[in-house]
């Protein structure tokens, strides 16, 4: 188990890294990372970073977000 300054660390990169990957800032990358997202099955885009598979997931519909595809 984590403890709270690397969770909060793991929050950061995460946040940092939908940042980097696309164009929102980083308060719009958080309210993203923990918004439920129909094309993820209404599940928030963080829940899904700890697999590979999940990560990827999110990846992929925040790439159709961000080129203006359907996700």
């Amino acid at each position: 188990m984590p403890i709270e300054g690397e969770a909060q660390k793991s929050a950061a990169d995460r946040t940092n890294t939908v940042c980097c990957a696309s164009s929102l800032s980083a308060p719009a990358a958080t309210r993203w990372l923990t918004s439920p997202n129909i094309a993820l099955g209404n599940l928030q885009p963080v829940s899904l970073l700890s697999t590979e598979v999940g990560g990827r997931a999110a990846r992929q519909v925040l790439l159709a977000i961000e080129h203006g595809l359907p996700a």
